[in-house]
């Protein structure tokens, strides 16, 4: 029975993680992120630019939204295409953060978030994927 315990635990401690650190801050007054969205074009694998946000507000809430809770650690390939997809970016040379790539997919009023690079998945509360959906759309 000890045994099956920590494997259950240990299962758990691989498999739900926070966000790798990216370099970016929110609510820094220093820090000048990008948000670009681009939309998905059809049913293909197309996307076109929607907007580019440099509203420091703006940025930081979906930086919020994007970033809190915890990831979990997964490997899989999605049915669809993701809906959006997001680049946090920094516009400011002195800082060396890498940028950020999410797949989003809205499902049933939820956001599913996805970063490929790091087999990162995430789903939003409602609140915060509405908050998402508002800020991107």
């Amino acid at each position: 029975m000890r045994v099956l315990t920590l494997v259950i635990f240990l299962v758990t401690l691989t498999m739900s993680s926070p966000l790798p650190q990216t370099g970016f801050s929110v609510n820094d007054p220093n820090s000048i992120d990008k948000l670009i969205v681009e939309q998905r074009l059809g049913k293909d694998n197309r996307y076109e630019l929607l907007q580019e946000i440099n509203d420091t507000i703006v940025v930081n809430e979906a930086k919020l939204k994007l970033n809190d809770g915890e990831w979990s650690r997964v490997k899989f390939q999605w049915q669809t295409l993701p809906a959006f997809k997001l680049h946090l970016q920094t516009t400011d040379d002195s800082r060396q953060a890498a940028a950020v790539n999410y797949d989003v997919w809205f499902t049933n009023g939820y956001a599913e978030l996805y970063i490929s690079e790091s087999h990162l998945y995430k789903k939003l509360s409602l609140k915060d994927s509405e908050t998402l959906k508002n800020i991107i759309q």
